[in-house]
């Protein structure tokens, strides 16, 4: 992806070429520069005056990532290792720290501040209210999204990092594709969702 280093109102900024249209007011592009350039550079985070985030001895720095998109946002996406699972394999890879702040509730943690002991889904205007206070939002800016939702209460969910016990596919599931095509099935069709289940499947969590 390319990039472009602006001025804007007195400010320094980098984002995606092809997003300069989010930009307010009169800007005038400094530099083009691809995203390789950027790898390595640091940066203080939107909320890295919370205690647990300094326990953590955060240190910011830009990864390069293939699943970054060039249509939306600036170009540039904040990694959480603790609240994602793309976010997670990221932090693996990097080494970076992870911090899980929410209890199985939705509760932040101690740790957290003025949003410790509260839940996720009642502070979101807080946090935006937080943000512009301190001079990080440059704007928000409204698009339609995939966000996953409960299939049995249709409550919006959160992403919350725990232990769990999985069985590893990679060596069951051609045994068990066997199995499946050894089978009669009742209606015929029930076994090609069932291999193409098994073809897909990621490992099995069973606790």
């Amino acid at each position: 992806n390319t990039y472009v280093k602006v001025r804007n109102n007195d400010e320094i900024l980098y984002l995606g070429k092809e997003l300069l249209k989010v930009l307010k007011g009169e800007y005038e592009v400094l530099e083009e520069l691809p995203g390789s350039n950027l790898v390595g550079m640091r940066y203080q985070g939107p909320f890295d005056e919370l205690p647990a985030q300094s326990e953590a001895n955060q240190v910011h720095r830009v990864l390069e990532w293939n699943d970054v998109g060039e249509d939306e946002g600036t170009g540039i996406v904040h990694i959480a290792p603790g609240a994602g699972a793309e976010d997670f394999q990221l932090g693996k890879e990097h080494g970076l720290p992870i911090i899980a702040p929410l209890t199985e509730d939705g509760d932040y943690l101690e740790g957290f501040d003025w949003l410790s002991g509260r839940n996720v889904s009642e502070v979101n205007g807080e946090i935006f209210e937080n943000l512009e206070k301190k001079g990080v939002m440059y704007a928000v800016v409204p698009y339609l999204h995939r966000y996953p939702v409960c299939w049995r209460c249709n409550t919006e969910l959160v992403f919350r990092l725990v232990d769990e016990w999985f069985i590893g596919m990679d060596d069951l599931r051609e045994p068990m594709k066997d199995a499946t095509r050894r089978m009669t099935w009742v209606p015929g069709f029930g076994q090609d969702r069932e291999l193409d289940w098994l073809d897909n499947m990621h490992d099995w969590m069973i606790s």
